[in-house]
């Protein structure tokens, strides 16, 4: 169950998976990352939909050989997105 109060987000027994399906068989040249299928919880799933944060598949790109680049961008598009205009933020 998510809700946001005061702007704070409040989330209690947060599961993100609800089942995953892992093949086991995989091509010789490539190792399994991912399972086949993967059920989100339906709390996780509209936590996603309800705090969305558009990022730029251009700025992606571009950053996609580092991971450490590309978790600054994330994190910094979620938190500027959530700035309120004229209000400045101080950030650490």
């Amino acid at each position: 169950m998510a809700t946001v109060m005061n702007d704070c987000a409040f989330q209690l027994d947060s599961k993100v998976s609800k089942a995953f399906n892992l093949l086991l068989v995989k091509d010789k040249r490539q190792r399994i990352l991912w399972p086949a299928t993967l059920h989100l919880s339906q709390d996780y799933f509209d936590s996603l939909q309800n705090h969305a944060v558009p990022l730029d598949e251009r700025a992606l790109a571009s950053l996609a050989n580092s991971a450490m680049a590309l978790d600054v961008y994330a994190w910094f598009a979620q938190r500027l997105h959530r700035i309120p205009r004229r209000q400045p933020q101080f950030v650490a």
